[in-house]
């Protein structure tokens, strides 16, 4: 058993999610595999919009506990459940262990099992040679979708606003009310004056 955090996220749509697994047999690798949250309005939202492009294990744990109050730690601090951005609906305790390993006959995935081909196809970085048959249109989403944000080597952190959390500085600077550049949302992070701008890593 290894409990951990996670973070969901549709960039397109800028909604992410915050959640934890600590059920007796869970594994990082069961993450959007086997384990697809036990939250109902994420089951809604991505059967309604399609899967996540950012799935990602944010730390690891040695006890449920120590999963467990991480996480209400990290809600509470960034207020996830206050956020129109985020999909978590509240900033308290996860539901009791007893309960984490039986989601229900309303999971999506309840008696069903991935074939161990798709299992592996899932665990692959996305390929990047299907580009050649893009449109150069599409070609540029690609690329705006899977080397943005968190899919960027370079990526720092989330970008924390007044207005929300979100990938990028440019989705950051689109956020504002009046029309700023990306260099306008940089400075101000880097600006002691600005406190409610700034970079935090989930």
């Amino acid at each position: 058993m290894t409990p951990y955090t996670y973070l969901l996220g549709w960039s397109d749509l800028n909604k992410f999610y915050y959640g934890v697994r600590y059920a007796k047999t869970c594994s990082p690798g069961d993450l959007w595999v086997t384990y697809f949250t036990s939250s109902n309005v994420v089951k809604t939202f991505y059967q309604k919009h399609g899967d996540p492009d950012i799935i990602e294990i944010r730390e690891t744990f040695s006890s449920q506990q120590d999963a467990r109050c991480y996480e209400e730690k990290v809600l509470r601090r960034l207020d996830c459940a206050g956020r129109k951005d985020f999909l978590n609906v509240c900033n308290g305790r996860a539901i009791p262990s007893e309960m984490a390993s039986h989601p229900g006959e309303q999971h999506p995935m309840f008696g069903k099992k991935h074939s161990d081909e798709t299992k592996e196809k899932m665990k692959k970085p996305k390929s990047t040679s299907h580009k050649s048959n893009l449109s150069n249109a599409a070609k540029k989403r690609w690329i705006g979708v899977n080397r943005s944000g968190v899919n960027n080597a370079n990526f720092k952190g989330m970008i924390k606003t007044p207005y929300g959390i979100f990938a990028g500085l440019k989705a950051a600077a689109l956020a504002e009310p009046v029309t700023v550049d990306v260099s306008t949302i940089s400075n101000r992070i880097k600006n002691p004056k600005f406190n409610n701008y700034e970079r935090v890593v989930i």
